[in-house]
């Protein structure tokens, strides 16, 4: 029986020691995006998972907690399967650094990385993004990534049958393919194996590619906060590498 000290009193631990206490082929979720507020669980949470990092919210040791509940694989077993919707605070504040690096870039195969910042979700307002993987190391060099070009226009009668939702849901199985809301690539790993990530589709991806990784001539570099997205009336921030280039006189 693992440590129950934490539970509430209305809460079975059996019940959450045989659910929890063990593995799955597949598990689905939709973690809680807060911050800690106690800070004895903060310390609790550090101490077990280890992509706690600075002021993180509680969608890091969920991510981490969901790879570890599928199976890890074994020779009388498959590796199991993940999938989340969470918040995609982590892609550019700090303390989204060591999960992406120490964890999702080495420790798991991460296979789908869906941009979902522009979707309309009832009664939600936090940007979000979809992750699917396995419980195994990286296999191969590539994933698919469903990037954002732009959000929704309006609120959707149907929330189901939203402009943003659609086109993920035609074109997911399509890399290279494009809308006006969407475009589908197979990612190099490379490129999400450091943080921060940016997951800006149509031609703001090779832009925002050319733009960070020619510093060549850079003189000054710098961070700069845009937003994007103005069309549509929903703004975006993102974040880009800049560089200013000096002129003679």
């Amino acid at each position: 029986m693992a440590d129950t000290a934490h539970l509430y009193a209305t809460e079975d631990a059996a019940l959450l020691d045989r659910i929890l206490g063990r593995r799955y082929e597949a598990v689905v979720a939709n973690p809680p995006y807060i911050t800690v507020k106690d800070q004895a669980a903060g310390a609790a949470y550090r101490d077990r998972y280890p992509t706690c990092h600075r002021q993180y919210s509680l969608a890091v040791p969920f991510m981490e907690r969901i790879f570890d509940l599928a199976y890890r694989g074994a020779s009388d077993r498959p590796v199991g399967f993940t999938g989340q919707i969470t918040a995609n605070s982590f892609m550019e504040r700090e303390f989204g650094k060591k999960l992406i690096e120490d964890f999702l870039a080495s420790e798991v195969d991460l296979t789908h990385v869906i941009d979902t910042s522009g979707a309309y979700i009832p009664g939600h307002g936090t940007p979000t993004v979809i992750l699917f993987g396995r419980n195994r190391g990286p296999v191969g060099d590539k994933l698919r990534a469903v990037l954002g070009v732009r959000g929704e226009p309006s609120s959707p009668a149907v929330p189901a049958e939203g402009k943003v939702w659609s086109s993920i849901e035609r074109l997911i199985d399509q890399p290279g393919a494009e809308d006006d809301f969407v475009s589908v690539d197979q990612l190099g790993r490379e490129r999400l194996a450091g943080h921060p990530w940016s997951l800006q589709g149509g031609a703001a991806g090779p832009l925002t590619k050319l733009i960070e990784g020619d510093s060549r001539h850079c003189r000054r570099p710098f961070r700069l906060r845009s937003a994007e997205r103005f069309e549509s009336g929903l703004m975006k921030p993102t974040s880009l590498t800049m560089c200013v280039y000096a002129t003679a006189a």
